[in-house]
């Protein structure tokens, strides 16, 4: 969000679980095949590969979203709302995955985990924010 105060210098700031930040500093599209990260509140900080960029997912109480970000890595419940992003550059936020209930670290088998995240560029379109 913009503000005007000159004493304070804006930084888009994450915090991962073992206390350590990083900065944000843009955002964008994802793309197939593009390495990114994920923090979850709940489970641990996972990497993963975006794998379509307008997917759609029904959950299990029958809620259908379309046009998401469907990544590789796993997601519980209490991660949504976290972010995803590659290096410096937010690309969405958490929705929701399947095997949530299970393991969900880098070191747990991953292959049949997938997650799925609003793109962050229709919120900020929708809300008229921009991210710096």
């Amino acid at each position: 969000m913009e503000y005007s105060n000159s004493n304070v210098t804006p930084y888009g700031t994450i915090q991962y679980k073992d206390g350590s930040t990083g900065q944000i500093s843009r955002s964008a599209s994802a793309f197939e095949g593009e390495k990114v990260k994920r923090l979850g509140t709940i489970s641990q900080d996972l990497d993963g590969m975006v794998l379509a960029t307008n997917a759609t997912v029904t959950y299990d109480d029958g809620t259908t979203l379309r046009h998401m970000i469907e990544a590789s890595n796993c997601s519980m419940h209490g991660d949504s709302g976290g972010p995803l992003f590659s290096g410096e550059t937010a690309l969405g936020i958490d929705s929701g995955g399947n095997y949530s209930d299970e393991p969900c670290g880098n070191s747990d088998p991953q292959q049949d985990r997938s997650s799925w995240y609003q793109p962050l560029y229709t919120v900020l379109l929708w809300e008229g924010l921009k991210v710096y």
